[in-house]
């Protein structure tokens, strides 16, 4: 079967206006903390909480094991935002490190305390578990340090259904022919099969999107992945897998479903420190509109961010942040303000920028025109081109904001006193012209 190149978000907006789905559960390190102790001796500490992440209202389960270091949150690595996830396994002559994370259910005994999904953000549901025979999609960035040293292979990504004999569904990076290859795999009762190979580059964010039912039915299981690194502006389909997933041997968990981990398992010994970085992932239930919500080069719209501004080093804010916005408000920066701002998505690549339902508007000065200098307001929402935004990334987390009807960038104004007007500039690359999320 021939491998296909598709611009999926783009396609699927395009076809149908933003339907939302259910988003059961988002991880991106943003506002994240890890809990972590070490017996100094560089160790882990066995059989505790150490190394749990606690993000977005939901605490996931560390899992340490061998010569390798509990999860961390990087401040230099990130697909988006400002922060991401680090994993690494350090040299070690015995073989099965990991160091991961897991969407998994609370236990019993001693870690009866790790309850990875708060109740009020799942409704109360068990959402860890994927229920054999529904579909659900996964998405995930990751990325390679630069000095990357191939070695024994990685487990990245695992679908555990907890049996002796390895992961139903995986993806495993590894080398083949001197290249630094990805795969993924299937796990049933006949064996593994190889569903497809992707090549994965040193240095660069991988977008992945899994989507997926498992199943013991041959008929009804299927897994079909799309990958694309940051540089290219399209994805890749790889093959898709149809066919049984999973093990008849373990009837106790089969009943459940399977349970997804993330991070590295190193099965092979290995004599090289191995890092990998991850960002925004998650998992939803199918919705018309899902490569929109998933894909990271799109923002969450169910998300409210901070946006700080690079050359005044304070936050978009309204004056005094009052949590009710009068009609004509002007924006403004502000170092002590957490007002969040959601995006929503309009059109080929444009966004209202809203605030207490309100939206951030280029305001046209006396001639009817824009120019440099012309003010920034808050007022109800229209669909007007006067609404909507363009963010170009400018790289190291810094974004440009453009409007869509004066085609002038979004600006701190000149000096860097609290309380000074946002306004319209022409675009350039300064420092006043920079944006950075927060959460």
């Amino acid at each position: 079967m021939k491998l296909q190149s598709i611009a999926l978000p783009l396609v699927f907006l395009m076809l149908c206006p933003p339907a939302w789905g259910e988003i059961l559960m988002s991880v991106d390190a943003e506002g994240a903390s890890i809990r972590s102790r070490r017996d100094g001796k560089d160790n882990y500490v066995k059989n505790s909480v150490d190394g749990d992440l606690i993000d977005n209202s939901l605490v996931l389960e560390g899992q340490v094991h061998g010569h390798a270091r509990p999860p961390a949150i990087s401040t230099t690595e990130y697909r988006q935002g400002s922060h991401s996830l680090m994993f690494q396994v350090l040299p070690n002559n015995r073989g099965k490190e990991r160091s991961e994370l897991w969407f998994e259910g609370s236990r019993t005994g001693r870690k009866s305390r790790r309850k990875p999904f708060d109740p009020s953000f799942t409704g109360g549901s068990r959402t860890s578990v994927i229920p054999w025979g529904e579909e659900r999609y996964t998405a995930f960035s990751f990325k390679l340090p630069t000095d990357y040293q191939v070695g024994s292979g990685l487990f990245i990504t695992q679908f555990w259904q907890v049996s002796p004999k390895g992961p139903p569904a995986s993806l495993l990076l590894y080398r083949k022919d001197g290249r630094l290859k990805g795969t993924l795999q299937i796990l049933n009762d006949r064996g593994m099969q190889i569903v497809d190979r992707f090549t994965v580059k040193r240095g660069v964010w991988h977008d992945v999107i899994l989507n997926y039912k498992f199943s013991l039915n041959p008929s009804e299981g299927f897994m079909q992945a799309w990958v694309r690194p940051v540089t290219n502006k399209q994805y890749r389909r790889l093959k898709r897998y149809q066919g049984a997933i999973g093990f008849t041997s373990n009837s106790k968990r089969r009943s459940k479903g399977l349970f997804h981990k993330f991070g590295i398992y190193r099965p092979g010994k290995d004599s090289r420190k191995q890092t990998v970085f991850f960002d925004e992932v998650r998992n939803a239930r199918p919705s018309p509109n899902i490569f929109y919500e998933l894909d990271p080069s799109f923002i969450n719209p169910r998300q409210f961010y901070v946006l700080k501004n690079l050359g005044a080093n304070a936050a978009l804010s309204v004056p005094n942040s009052s949590q009710t916005i009068t009609s004509g408000s002007s924006a403004i920066l502000s170092a002590a303000s957490r007002r969040g701002w959601q995006f929503i998505y309009v059109e080929d690549g444009y966004y209202q920028l809203l605030s207490s339902g309100k939206a951030l508007e280029a305001k046209q000065g006396s001639s009817q025109t824009w120019n440099d200098g012309d003010p920034v307001q808050l007022t109800d929402r229209t669909d007007q081109p006067s609404q909507h935004w363009y963010l170009i990334d400018q790289g190291k987390g810094n974004y440009q904001i453009i409007n869509r009807a004066s085609r002038l960038s979004l600006a701190g104004s000149p000096g860097t006193s609290d309380g000074q007007l946002v306004q319209l500039a022409r675009p350039t690359t300064q420092a006043p012209q920079l944006w950075r999320f927060g959460s």
